[in-house]
């Protein structure tokens, strides 16, 4: 496989990762894609795409609770606060489209948006089994590599090769585990922004 030299890591390391998780973040990883479900249903009065389009336009740095209160003041107040000019742009194009999902998957068609497309993916189906729909971020990179990445590497996030490793080893690694490839990610992620694993994992 190439580039196996940028971001190393391993599945015993997401493992290891994911025996951190408490229950409570065992619980909310398991829950946190379906609630990004019920969310995107209601914010596009019950076209997900849409709902989902808009709340993965926003996400690019944006923390969870910003996310969807900006992704409610764009449907409600044509506002938002805490997004680029792009990202915002590019939301308001989801939410004006009359068709369901071609917009979104317009939008996140390039392949500067994976981890923005595996994302809105993953909310509009959150039971899926595809590795690519894996959402792969810095939280889930450092995981992966068990130490946090540094900022050269993550521009190299957007990397197939790299992405692709990374992704593959998700998806052996919830399989060991009995997640589903959704809720691992999710879990882990949740444990990876934790401090208790942060101060193991410099």
């Amino acid at each position: 496989m190439k580039n196996t030299h940028i971001i190393p890591g391993s599945v015993s390391n997401l493992l290891d990762a994911y025996s951190y998780a408490t229950d409570e973040q065992v619980n909310d990883g398991r829950g946190w894609y379906p609630l990004a479900n019920t969310i995107a249903s209601q914010l596009g009065n019950g076209n997900t795409y849409k709902g989902a389009g808009i709340i993965a336009a926003l996400s690019p740095s944006c923390p969870w609770p910003a996310n969807i209160s900006d992704a409610w003041q764009l449907v409600e107040r044509d506002s938002v606060h805490f997004q680029s000019g792009f990202n915002e742009r590019r939301a308001r194009r989801i939410r004006d489209a009359d068709f369901l999902s071609y917009q979104a998957e317009y939008e996140f068609s390039k392949k500067t948006c994976r981890k923005v497309r595996a994302f809105y993916q993953s909310i509009i189906d959150p039971t899926h089994t595809r590795t690519e729909y894996i959402c792969i971020d810095t939280h889930a990179a450092n995981a992966y590599a068990g130490r946090r990445v540094s900022g050269k590497e993550k521009t190299q996030l957007d990397n197939v090769d790299v992405r692709e490793r990374i992704q593959a080893a998700y998806a052996e690694a919830a399989e060991l585990s009995d997640e589903t490839l959704a809720d691992f990610q999710a879990i882990v992620w949740l444990v990876a922004r934790g401090i208790d694993w942060q101060i193991n994992h410099r």
